[in-house]
């Protein structure tokens, strides 16, 4: 039969980054969910079934910003809404902007691109262009370095 069944299970690992590719201060968590779950019924390991994951993304989205800001908030600092979610009260778009080298790397190269094409992209092609874009990472760093 091919049938799902829930079977309340599955290994996930979590990473969690203070920058960015680009050594900017960038605090997020990348989450990856293995492939697997195990049925009990059957005594065996099988594939995850997971677009109920993919259809929750936004939801999943929100709800770790929505911890994100709690932790923020516990800290002592003062929060503000913004495009994508929120930001800290007091840190100016100057010095965001200053710590955002690449998001302006992939505003260029996606303005190029459109330029060009005489369009606006899609959000796959976005995506694409983000890819290509990106750094090597930097593995052998010290956290003294990438400070400095």
């Amino acid at each position: 039969k091919n049938e799902l069944r829930k079977t309340g299970n599955l290994l996930a690992a979590q990473f969690t980054h203070t920058t960015s590719r680009s050594n900017d201060p960038h605090l997020h968590t990348h989450n990856v969910i293995l492939n697997f779950t195990w049925d009990e019924i059957e005594k065996k390991f099988k594939a995850l079934e997971a677009s109920q994951l993919y259809n929750q993304a936004t939801f999943i989205t929100e709800y770790y910003r929505n911890a994100l800001a709690k932790r923020v908030l516990d800290l002592g600092y003062e929060i503000e809404s913004d495009v994508h979610g929120f930001k800290i009260k007091g840190v100016s778009n100057e010095l965001c902007e200053l710590y955002s080298k690449r998001s302006a790397v992939i505003k260029n190269a996606i303005s190029k691109k459109e330029k060009k094409l005489g369009r606006k992209l899609s959000n796959n092609e976005k995506s694409n262009i983000t890819h290509q874009t990106r750094d090597k990472k930097e593995k052998n760093l010290t956290f003294s370095q990438v400070k400095e």
